[in-house]
């Protein structure tokens, strides 16, 4: 089993993942997403 996200699918020619991942909003609105941020995306911090 190997691990899927864009490339991957973009890889197996998905090309609408992508297309929906940059419509979405960048920056979280759900306090409890931004409070988890630093968490689940440390690299950002």
């Amino acid at each position: 089993m190997h691990a899927a996200g864009p490339k991957t699918e973009l890889s197996h020619g998905e090309a609408t993942y992508l297309d929906l991942w940059k419509k979405l909003p960048a920056d979280p609105t759900d306090p409890e997403v931004q409070r988890n941020i630093v968490v689940t995306q440390p690299v950002l911090w």
